[in-house]
């Protein structure tokens, strides 16, 4: 089947957007391209009216559809050339070549699910995509995700943290969704932090762009920089990330640097799954900077207070601070 046909199909099936680099080339390749689509996409609406229970007989279809055009051919009577449509019936027979093959070849495309991932606290899991990217979930975190990726943007949606290894390319970048930014990549590590209201992404190597989701308002970052978006705030300006904080999860230890009690007792809660009440709340503004690495719930705590002169008890599983 002619190029032309596919692309104008998975463009009429919602399989590539308006701004697919494909379609953006071929429109632009000719002007009779763009005026070829807009004609085929007008009668397109019209034929939407066939609901999606229909199911053609595409061979009875195509046999009548070329048993209508032999009159015609044999009607010709100029000898210069053998066989012509005229232009109105020809985007006609292009529609109809176009819907059958439409028709035939989205039936044998996989069926695409949503998938979901989710972590307890104190619990990491690895996720395969389709493609054969590697997303490695941080604990209390989710990840919706497609069986199948088709034409156009490969993308996925985070609550919580997530390192994504993702495999190159250029045509089908790769876009991970949180609830207030959109994350857009090629082919690149980076890791991706979705709490309270905040995304922080830090890049490994590659090159990331980070977007608010309300607006078009972004950054890009290369390997080694890192930038948060808050709230429907712009992202922040890309700084250099010397931490290893963002990325101490995946060797299952903790680092904080200048971290804030608050925060820290909330990765605790996440790592261990426990329960922790800081009595003082004065003591939620203090920071933290340490490392912890193969150590029970019991020593972490115990280490922190001693670190920060405070005390703490444990009564029926939960940790009070004060």
């Amino acid at each position: 089947m002619h190029k032309s046909y596919k692309i104008i199909a998975k463009r009429l099936a919602g399989e590539i957007s308006e701004d697919d680099p494909e379609f953006l080339q071929w429109r632009q390749r000719a002007d009779e391209n763009g005026n070829w689509y807009q004609s085929i996409e007008k009668r397109w609406d019209e034929f939407a009216a066939v609901t999606s229970t229909d199911q053609p007989d595409l061979a009875r279809g195509w046999q009548k559809l070329t048993q209508e055009l032999k009159p015609l051919a044999q009607n010709r009577t100029k000898p210069v050339r053998r066989f012509q449509l005229a232009p109105a019936f020809s985007v006609a027979f292009a529609l109809t070549a176009l819907v059958l093959f439409f028709l035939v070849w989205h039936s044998t495309q996989p069926e695409m699910q949503w998938l979901e991932m989710t972590t307890a606290n104190a619990e990491k899991r690895i996720v395969v995509l389709a493609d054969g990217s590697k997303v490695t979930l941080n604990s209390a975190s989710r990840l919706h995700y497609p069986s199948t990726f088709k034409s156009g943007e490969r993308a996925c949606r985070l609550e919580g943290e997530a390192f994504f290894e993702i495999i190159q390319n250029a045509h089908h970048p790769f876009v991970v969704q949180t609830d207030n930014s959109r994350i857009t990549v090629l082919g690149t590590s980076y890791n991706v932090c979705n709490r309270d209201g905040k995304t922080r992404v830090i890049v490994l190597d590659g090159r990331v762009r980070l977007q608010m989701l309300v607006s078009d308002k972004a950054v890009i970052l290369n390997a080694g920089q890192t930038s948060t978006v808050v709230g429907q705030n712009p992202p922040t300006p890309v700084q250099t990330s010397t931490s290893l904080a963002e990325l101490a999860w995946l060797q299952n230890r903790l680092y904080f640097e200048k971290t804030s009690l608050n925060e820290v007792v909330a990765e605790l809660e996440r790592f261990y799954d426990i329960s922790i009440h800081i009595e003082n709340q004065r003591f939620a503004s203090m920071t933290l900077t340490g490392e912890f690495t193969d150590l029970s719930a019991d020593s972490a705590i115990a280490s922190i207070c001693l670190t920060l002169e405070i005390h703490y008890r444990k009564e029926l599983d939960i940790y009070y601070l004060f």
